[in-house]
Formats: C-alpha cells, structure tokens, sequence
C-alpha cells in the first residue's frame, strides 16, 4: 500500500485530497501531511482530517512517501527543495503543482521521477481539466499509476510543458475569472433594476449550470448556442454587439497581463534556485 504526502496544505491540496478520500483512491493511514507548526495545529483540530499523520516535519514526510505532492508557493519551492533533496531517493515519485515551476528546475535538485500538474479549484466537483507532465525518469507503469489518481480530480489531459502558461487561462485561472465576469455582469443588472443581489446571484448561477449543460447535453459550440438565442434584431442580439465591439480588446489585455505575470515569477524562481545552489 503506497504511502502520500502533501508539503503544504492550502486550498488545492485541501481539495484534492477531499476528493481522493471521497473516492476512496487512498486511506487516511496511506497520508501524511507536513506543513508549518501554526498550520499544523489547526489542522489537527479538524475531526475529518482524524487518522491522518499530520506534522512538521517535510523531510519525515519525505522519507516515509511513496508519491510527493509539493503544493507549497512556487518562489518558496527553491527552498523547500533545498531542505529535503538529501531525503529524495528513487523511490519518490515526486509531484508539484506549483504555478510557474518547470521541471528542469526541479531537477537541479532531484534527478529522480517528477510529475507537473495543474488540478483545478472545480476538482472538488469532479469537473474541469487537470494539466500533467511526466520527465523522461517516470515509467509507463509509474504514468499509468498516477494518470489513475490523478482522474479522481476530473478529466486529464497531457500537455507540453510550454503550453502551462496559455493553458492556465482555460483551467485554474478560469473559473476565478468566469466568476468575476459574472459578479461584474450581476452587479450591472442591479444597478439598472429594482432586483437584490442574492435574487440576481440566483438567476445567474442557475442560468450559467443550465447553459453549460445544454452546450454539454447538445454538443454543440459557444458560438452555436449563442446563434440559436440572439435573434436577428432581438434584445440579445443588441447586447452581444457592445460585448462584441469592447470584450475582445480586454480579454487580449487579459490574457497578455496573465502571461507576463507567469514571466516574471518564472524568472523569480530561476534566481531563487541559483541561491539556493550556490
């Protein structure tokens, strides 16, 4: 039986092994979770986290792994690497879902098996796209392994590693974004009307689940839905033209300022490892 440890444990971790335990992939022995002393005691008052080793200690929870899900901050990454690469030994199989991370800079430390994901905050829900990369060190039996796990969290999808900073705005990223696209387009609707905000929430989540299962159910594209609502000359036709003529321009905007963000972070952490080598 495979052990698992998590070196940190924020949100994406937290939800990640809500599902792993809801879907049985792992026990609560098989789990150790090593995190900061504070974090550590709140985390041991959580009677659902109950008979999961939980510590401070990355190194013991190095050792005593079998599959490493590093999940801590990407610049605090260096770091943690740093601490624990005397601890790493072929047996881990050692999984990051840090932003901006690269696997050659995981392997100035550990030349052993590594995997890059990208799970999603709609993972809890068993929706939404999960990123992954293998290096060459990952066996097609050790591929198979995780690729299995990793499916509890919704649908996989294997990309290059080049790819991750123009992914993100598809998976991660988007539904932080969706949801403020949506607060600001409800906020608009209150502001033109007599509707209190809890009403115009309501209307617009149950619209978006029922407009995203009639594109799932159908098959059909954004661009087909949106053909079969907005009538030539109709109300909807007349607000899709100004989103039309300004959206374009801003989401380019978008998309660029998320890309140079990544950049930069990524040039952060080269800096960091070469810190922590030299």
């Amino acid at each position: 039986m495979k052990k698992i440890g998590y070196i940190g444990y924020g949100h994406m971790p937290q939800s990640m092994n809500n599902v792993f335990l809801k879907k049985n992939v792992f026990q609560k022995e098989q789990i150790i979770i090593s995190e900061t002393p504070e974090v550590v005691e709140r985390l041991k008052l959580q009677k659902r986290l109950a008979g999961i080793k939980i510590i401070s200690d990355n190194n013991f929870a190095v050792k005593n792994s079998d599959i490493l899900f590093l999940c801590v901050k990407p610049l605090s990454v260096p770091k943690i690497l740093s601490e624990i690469k005397d601890s790493l030994s072929e047996k881990q199989h050692l999984v990051s879902i840090a932003a901006c991370l690269k696997i050659e800079e995981i392997e100035r430390f550990f030349r052993g098996k590594i995997t890059r994901t990208l799970p999603t905050v709609t993972s809890e829900t068993g929706y939404g796209i999960t990123f992954f990369t293998h290096n060459s060190n990952v066996s097609s039996s050790e591929k198979a392994y995780l690729e299995k796990i990793l499916s509890a969290l919704g649908s996989l999808q294997e990309i290059k590693e080049e790819d991750y900073k123009f992914a993100v705005n598809l998976t991660s990223s988007a539904p932080g974004i969706i949801a403020g696209i949506f607060d600001m387009y409800t906020s608009s609707a209150i502001r033109n009307s007599g509707i209190d905000r809890s009403e115009a929430c309501n209307m617009i989540v149950k619209t978006v689940i029922g407009t995203m299962k009639a594109i799932s159910d159908n098959n059909i594209s954004f661009a087909q839905l949106t053909e079969k609502v907005a009538t030539k000359g109709g109300i909807t036709e007349s607000a899709l033209n100004v989103l039309k003529e300004k959206l374009p321009e801003a989401f380019d905007k978008a998309i660029e300022a998320s890309i140079k963000k990544n950049n930069d972070v990524e040039r952060l952490i080269t800096e960091e490892v070469k810190k922590q080598i030299f």
